[in-house]
């Protein structure tokens, strides 16, 4: 009997520390392969609390807040912030070799605004791309863009900044604009405030008047018989603009000299404006800027012949003169300053069609494009 007893004794103490050892062995396991070990406070049996009657529902989940994270589209006034910076240096956007970041913005449509507003509201300066953010306002259609560009045109420290504002002004197309934009006359310094002036002309004739406003233009675009007399070609260049615009064909020879003798922004807006003017007779002087050292005015030079004469297949400088060439051995060039030559002058619409061949009869009219 003691002999079973001892032999189960001795069976046990075998069975408790081969129990242990087993235990350590899985412990160090777990610690070598990274798991911590489990407190003894953290295993508690899972048992809720609150028993929910059978006959009962359990309340259902509130629905997820999609406000911010169900579209990839950022808010409009990081997206203007994300074109500025993608198109805001000189290098990539500029009057001479193009800026995309108008057609960018205004792509985005009507919405944005306020946007763009904003954005321009909390800069400060003179960079080239807030003329941009306020010409892209003008070729949009909301309730506060009026607002906010006679706050520019108004307040604005720099000359650059009203004179785009009143452009864009008039390009809203709401003729009620005309008493607040009038208004702004008597603000003006004829000679200190220029540009301002002639850019109200063209506001005001753009939206309906167009004797009052062709009359103030006339009053304001003088140019310089000399060029050391009137250093600030870009004062004028709202008058270029605007002569070009609403198409004003008395001023064909003051813009003729201008795109031989001003700076090259100013030279290029006048090489524009007298393809808008739709006169033959303005040839020769285009075709001169084909040797202009710049070439960007030099482009310019080539879209306002295609314009003229409706010859689009010639896209380079070569080409033009070399046509040129041929019409003055033709005798055309003649005929061209009688304002009869037999070259067709049609002009491509937004939709890509040809205006009929002109024939003095769209003088005046404004230009739309």
């Amino acid at each position: 009997m003691r002999t079973m007893i001892r032999a189960a004794a001795i069976i046990a103490v075998f069975m408790v520390v081969t129990i242990t050892s087993c235990t350590n062995q899985e412990s160090s396991h777990l610690r070598s392969a990274g798991v911590p070990p489990t407190p003894e406070s953290t295993l508690k049996p899972i048992v809720s609390a609150k028993t929910v009657p059978s006959n009962s529902t359990a309340p259902s989940p509130k629905p997820a807040d999609l406000s911010e994270t169900n579209s990839d589209v950022p808010p409009l006034f990081d997206r203007v912030r994300r074109v500025v910076e993608k198109y805001g240096s000189r290098t990539k956007c500029n009057d001479l070799n193009g800026c995309p970041m108008v057609n960018t913005l205004v792509s985005m449509g009507a919405d944005a605004a306020p946007a763009i507003a904003k954005v321009y509201g909390r800069t400060r300066g003179d960079d080239h791309w807030r003329l941009r953010l306020l010409e892209s306002l003008g070729r949009m259609r909301h309730a506060q863009i009026p607002p906010f560009l006679l706050q520019v045109a108004r307040s604005d420290n720099l000359q650059p900044m009203r004179v785009q504002a009143l452009i864009s002004l008039g390009k809203q197309g709401d003729p009620q604009l005309m008493t607040a934009i009038r208004g702004l006359k008597s603000r003006f310094h004829p000679e200190k405030h220029r540009a301002e002036l002639l850019a109200i002309g063209f506001a005001i004739a753009a939206l309906g008047d167009r004797k009052e406003g062709v009359d103030l233009i006339r009053k304001h675009f003088v140019v310089p018989a000399v060029p050391l007399q009137y250093r600030r070609w870009d004062l004028l260049r709202p008058g270029v603009y605007a002569i070009g615009q609403l198409r004003v064909g008395e001023f064909r020879l003051q813009l003729e000299d201008i795109s031989e003798r001003a700076d090259p922004f100013v030279r290029r807006e006048a090489v524009e404006a007298l393809a808008a003017l739709r006169d033959r007779q303005a040839i020769p002087a285009i075709v001169a800027r084909l040797n202009d050292e710049v070439p960007g005015i030099r482009k310019a030079a080539v879209r306002s012949l295609q314009t003229l004469t409706g010859l689009y297949n010639k896209k380079v400088p070569q080409q033009w003169r070399r046509w040129w060439k041929d019409e003055v051995k033709k005798g055309t060039r003649g005929r061209i300053h009688q304002g009869l030559s037999s070259v067709p002058t049609r002009r491509r619409d937004a939709n890509g069609a040809n205006d009929p061949p002109s024939d003095g009869q769209n003088e005046g009219k404004p230009n739309r494009d």
